[in-house]
């Protein structure tokens, strides 16, 4: 039972990669520094200042700050006890619980900062919008599926992780709805100036 268990708390887990909490590859090779970026002493890349009076980097701050702390809260993974599956259940359900609440507060969050001050937006931000909305629907039906069956019955157990799984792993190739947002020339530009943006995604 243990693989499948693991397999379904990994998959869950990747659902979160929307909100841009992953680290920079340390094997990845070394990047061509941007136009007007800097080396510091290290040898590392420095990115020039971020302008926050620019209302479109503003406005990226303000979400990729909402996705930033989204990620945090979700930072604690779900325990998964081979020997104990009642445990596992509830720890999955509880999981994925709380990433569809993490998820909605981010659509809360975008919604807050209101249209970007940029050719086509709003358009933008409706992409993103029905992406969370895909992706909580998602959620919830993989909850549904996992909250009727028996954690006592281990064929059946196994059964739902194992129908969960693949829906859950297919997530995994979202990139989120930054994807969606930086779709958007100016916003994509706004989302490399702004530092919770760059935090986000490990620049």
């Amino acid at each position: 039972m243990k693989p499948r268990l693991v397999a379904a708390a990994v998959s869950a887990v990747a659902v979160v990669a929307f909100a841009g909490g992953c680290n920079s590859d340390p094997e990845a090779p070394p990047q061509i520094p941007a136009p007007g970026a800097a080396a510091d002493a290290t040898g590392q890349t420095q990115a020039p200042p971020a302008d926050l009076s620019d209302p479109a980097v503003a406005w990226a701050e303000q979400v990729c700050t909402a996705v930033e702390q989204g990620g945090k809260k979700l930072s604690e993974f779900p325990a998964v006890d081979p020997n104990d599956p009642a445990k596992t259940k509830q720890a999955m359900l509880d999981y994925l619980q709380r990433i569809s609440d993490t998820l909605g507060e981010l659509s809360a969050g975008i919604s807050a900062a209101g249209e970007p001050p940029v050719d086509d937006g709003a358009a933008a931000v409706d992409a993103a919008l029905t992406r969370i909305d895909d992706l909580r629907g998602a959620l919830s039906n993989a909850r549904e599926k996992l909250s009727s069956v028996e954690a006592s019955d281990p064929v059946a157990f196994q059964t739902a992780l194992a129908e969960i799984g693949p829906e859950l792993e297919g997530l995994n190739t979202t990139e989120g709805p930054t994807t969606d947002l930086k779709a958007n020339p100016e916003l994509k530009d706004a989302f490399a100036q702004a530092p919770a943006c760059r935090r986000v995604e490990g620049v």
